[in-house]
C-alpha cells in the first residue's frame, strides 16, 4: 500500500465486505440457532437456503457491502462528483443485478428504485400517516466505506452522507444512524482512538437527526440517547460474549436503524476495538447479522487498517466476488471528490 491512509481506506473495505460475508448466513436466526447449526461462527460458510443471501458462497456479500461498492464505483465514474444524480445513478446500476435486486433490496430502497424506473409500486389503498419502515438501516449500511471519500475530513463526510443516504432514507433515525457510521469511519481514518471514534459518532448521530428532520416524518426513538445507551453498555460488559447477551436484551437487532446500528457500536465498544473479534460478535449475535458486522467492519476496519486482516482472507474476498479492494483503496485515497 502506498500510505497510511491507503491502508485504512483498505481496512474499512475489506473490514466491510468481511462483516457482510461473515453476516450473510447466519441472518434472522438468534444467536442460540446460530450456535446449533455452526458452533461460535468465525470462518466464512455458504449461505443456507433459508436466509436472503441464499445462494451465496463462501466469502460472497450481499446488499450491504455491494451498494457501498457500487455507489463508490459510481462516483469515480462521474468525474468524482458526489451529488444527488450520483446517488440515483447508484441505485439503478446496482438494481440490475437482478438477484441482488430481488433477493436483497429493502422495503424503502425498492420503492425509490422502482419510482426512478417509472414503476408505480403504490396502489390506492390505505396509507398510513407515517411511514415507520422507513427508519430503517439502508443508509447506515452503506455509507462506511463510501465515507472514506471524506479522508478524515468531518464536513465533507458529513455532506457525503447526506447525498448519498437522504434520497432513500430521509428521516431523523435513518440519517442519524448513517451520519453516525460516516463519521466514526472519519474519525478512524484520523487515526484516533476507540474513544475519539465514539464522540465523532455521536456527533454524527446529533447532525445527521437535524438533517433528517427535513425529511420524512417517523414516530421512533432518538437514535442519539440509543447510541450512548449502547456503547456503555458494552463499556462496562465484563466481556464479549456477556456484552452480545446484554445488547440483544434491550435492542431488537432488527433492520431498524434505532436497534441494529447502537448494537453494532455497543460490539466496538466491548471488543476495544478488535476488528475480528467484533466482526465475529456481530455475526453470531443474531438477527439482522450482516449489517450489524458490515457496519463494525468499516468502522474498525478502518481503525486497525489493512494489516488487521489475514492475507488469505483478503484474497478469499476479492475472488469470491471479482474485487481488488487493496487497489481499489489506492484509486480512493488518490480521489478528490466534488460535493454538488
Amino acid at each position: 500500500m502506498k500510505n497510511l491512509m491507503s491502508e485504512k481506506i483498505a481496512g474499512c473495505l475489506i473490514g466491510a465486505a468481511y462483516g457482510d460475508a461473515l453476516g450473510a448466513p447466519t441472518e434472522n436466526r438468534t444467536r442460540e440457532q446460530i450456535f446449533e447449526k455452526w458452533g461460535y461462527v468465525d470462518r466464512l460458510h455458504d449461505a443456507p437456503s433459508d436466509v436472503y443471501a441464499r445462494g451465496n458462497k463462501a466469502g460472497q456479500i450481499t446488499d450491504d457491502f455491494s451498494m457501498g461498492y457500487v455507489t463508490i464505483q459510481q462516483i469515480l465514474r462521474s468525474e468524482n462528483h458526489v451529488n444527488q444524480k450520483v446517488a440515483e445513478g447508484a441505485l439503478i446500476e446496482w438494481s440490475k443485478n437482478e438477484r441482488f435486486f430481488d433477493q436483497f433490496v429493502g422495503p424503502t430502497s425498492r420503492k425509490f428504485i422502482n419510482r426512478l424506473k417509472g414503476i408505480e409500486t403504490e396502489g390506492g389503498g390505505f396509507e398510513p400517516v407515517n411511514d415507520n419502515m422507513k427508519a430503517s438501516n439502508g443508509g447506515a449500511m452503506k455509507i462506511g466505506p463510501v465515507a472514506c471519500f471524506g479522508k478524515g475530513d468531518m464536513e465533507k463526510t458529513l455532506e457525503i452522507a447526506k447525498v448519498i443516504c437522504f434520497p432513500t432514507h430521509g428521516n431523523r433515525i435513518s440519517m442519524s444512524a448513517a451520519c453516525a457510521v460516516a463519521e466514526a469511519v472519519c474519525g478512524a481514518l484520523n487515526g484516533k482512538d476507540l474513544f475519539g471514534i465514539f464522540e465523532d459518532a455521536m456527533f454524527g448521530a446529533k447532525q445527521g437527526e437535524a438533517i433528517g428532520a427535513a425529511g420524512n416524518t417517523v414516530a421512533g426513538p432518538s437514535f442519539p440517547k440509543r447510541l450512548q445507551f449502547a456503547i456503555a453498555l458494552g463499556m462496562n460488559a465484563n466481556d464479549l460474549s456477556e456484552a452480545m447477551d446484554t445488547l440483544r436484551s434491550y435492542f431488537d437487532c432488527s433492520g431498524m436503524a434505532a436497534d441494529s446500528v447502537p448494537v453494532s457500536f455497543g460490539l466496538m465498544a466491548a471488543a476495544k476495538g478488535d476488528v475480528m473479534a467484533a466482526v465475529q460478535a456481530a455475526a453470531n449475535i443474531g438477527n439482522d447479522t450482516d449489517t450489524m458486522a458490515t457496519i463494525v467492519g468499516a468502522v474498525l476496519g478502518a481503525k486497525n487498517g489493512v494489516h488487521a486482516f489475514p492475507e488469505e482472507l483478503v484474497r478469499k474476498l476479492d475472488e469470491a466476488n471479482g474485487y481488488d479492494l487493496c487497489a481499489l483503496a489506492e484509486t480512493m485515497e488518490a480521489t478528490d471528490v466534488v460535493i454538488g
